[in-house]
């Protein structure tokens, strides 16, 4: 999940809207299993346009990174 969490949500957002941020993919996931999916072999795809967002745990991290150091200047 936090490779959703960290596509849809800046890092810099207060806590409580990655929060719920969390609770909104979590649920939305949830419901993609519970009604079906378009997807032949996944509840939910990674392109942003079609399901949910996601990021791989090295872009996460770089993502991360690039927004500490624009922070920094």
């Amino acid at each position: 999940m936090s490779g959703v969490v960290s596509a849809e949500i800046p890092i810099d957002f207060d806590i409580e809207a990655i929060k719920a941020q969390s609770v909104a993919a979590r649920s939305y996931t949830i419901y993609k299993i519970i009604h079906g999916s378009k997807h032949e072999n996944a509840d939910v795809c990674d392109d942003a346009t079609c399901c949910q967002a996601w990021l791989s745990r090295d872009d996460r991290i770089s993502k991360w990174d690039e927004n500490r150091s624009r922070k920094m200047e």
